[in-house]
């Protein structure tokens, strides 16, 4: 059961809680004790469950919850669902308390929780049906207060300003990720297996042996780690209220003052009996392109299984083709680099923010889920070199999709 706590999701069990939807953006900057060092900053945005009403049972997203339960193990247990609603039972029961509305902030403490957890899981081991029946039934006991919980909650969300973070303005949480030594098998990487991590084949299992690998500290790293990544978290809030008076605005863009493009486009090439050709692939890209552009000529053959590959070794050929897909990314970042940074030192500037470069990925096939094919491997290397020159310079991406077929067909933005 310990290993389905792993996959239950945690907070998914929970009827009132924060869950994040959607990352706003991303960006990198120097940091500022570090200038050495670059800081990935993330804006996340998070909404709220309220303990909703169910639609099918009409009931609270609590209750209908536990109901579940109930049926799953007490009243048409299904075997197959036995460990995930026993995992959910003994999350819910923990992080809950069992007494007064009040000890909810007592309650919190991580080492409590996990006490608890630990004795609710050993009681429930040996007092099978009747212990699991007693839990439920001090859960439900517990619906009026969960009832409260979120009918605050949705006073405080309805309220304007800074209603959740006004007590923490400033405030930020530091913790260390830290991966664990054993998640490498040292054994698998003296051979030629592609797998050198220790983690079991499926899927499922696969994520708990990650999960089991993975431990978050406060205030400093684990020395014992393998690698361990700082996180810094710092709540904000925002409202979007009317204010009853409509007011009518323009938006128009306001291009940088000097801009570079590179236009990424895609070639073919064919190998004669006394020299080797390249033709571009699809129709011309006049209408996206600037009057000074750089432009990296691509062959997606290079970066993506040969057919003939088929008849090979497959790991031999995964090794060549992920060596070629190596060596495009890295080539492609170094020849980019450098000639933006004659481009910028020409023009006597200094600054990561004075020259702008736009990004325009031009596609020679279809997008599709192989991994083996060009258009995921381009999609990933140019990615990484975007990322990289982003470092210094001010990157940003337009993508356009050729179309293979040379005609009338025209290029058309994403």
């Amino acid at each position: 059961m310990s290993d389905e706590v792993g996959l239950v999701g945690f907070s998914g069990c929970l009827p009132v809680w924060p869950e994040s939807v959607a990352q706003i953006f991303e960006h990198q900057r120097r940091a500022t004790d570090q200038p050495g060092s670059l800081n990935t900053v993330r804006e996340v945005s998070y909404r709220f469950r309220i303990n909703g009403i169910n639609p099918e049972d009409r009931r609270s997203a609590f209750v209908s919850r536990l109901a579940r339960i109930r049926a799953a193990l007490l009243i048409e247990p299904e075997p197959h669902r036995v460990r995930r609603n026993l995992a959910e039972l003994v999350f819910l029961a923990s992080v809950l308390p069992a007494n007064a509305p009040e000890d909810l902030d007592g309650a919190a403490a991580a080492a409590d929780v996990l006490q608890v957890a630990q004795t609710l899981a050993h009681r429930i081991q040996q007092g099978g049906r009747g212990a699991v029946d007693e839990t439920l039934v001090s859960l439900e006991r517990l619906a009026s207060h969960v009832d409260t919980v979120s009918r605050a909650l949705i006073r405080v969300l309805k309220a304007g300003g800074a209603a959740i973070t006004e007590r923490f303005e400033g405030r930020t949480w530091e913790y260390f990720i830290n991966v664990n030594r054993r998640l490498v098998n040292l054994d698998r990487i003296a051979h030629s297996l592609d797998r050198p991590l220790a983690t079991d084949e499926s899927p499922s299992n696969e994520l708990i042996a990650f999960f089991n690998s993975i431990r978050i500290t406060p205030d400093r790293s684990l020395p014992s780690s393998l690698f361990s990544v700082p996180v810094r978290i710092r709540l904000g809030e925002r409202s979007l209220m009317s204010s009853g008076n409509t007011a009518t605005g323009s938006v128009a863009r306001a291009p940088q003052a000097r801009l570079v493009q590179v236009l990424w486009r895609p070639y073919s090439t064919t190998v004669g009996r006394d020299q080797a050709s390249k033709l571009p692939q699809g129709s011309s890209p006049h209408a996206w392109q600037a009057s000074n552009y750089v432009e990296l000529q691509y062959d997606v053959a290079a970066i993506r299984r040969n057919q003939d590959a088929k008849r090979r070794d497959p790991e031999e050929s995964e090794q060549l083709l992920a060596a070629f897909r190596t060596a495009f990314t890295v080539l492609g970042y170094v020849a980019l680099h450098r000639v933006l940074t004659r481009v910028r030192q020409s023009a006597g500037l200094s600054g990561r923010s004075d020259l702008a470069v736009s990004m325009l990925r031009l596609h020679a096939e279809k997008a599709n889920s192989d991994p083996l094919s060009g258009s995921p491997a381009l999609f990933a290397g140019s990615q990484a070199v975007e990322t990289a020159l982003a470092r210094d310079f001010d990157v940003h991406t337009r993508v356009s999709r050729l179309l293979s077929s040379v005609g009338h067909r025209k290029a058309s933005p994403m």
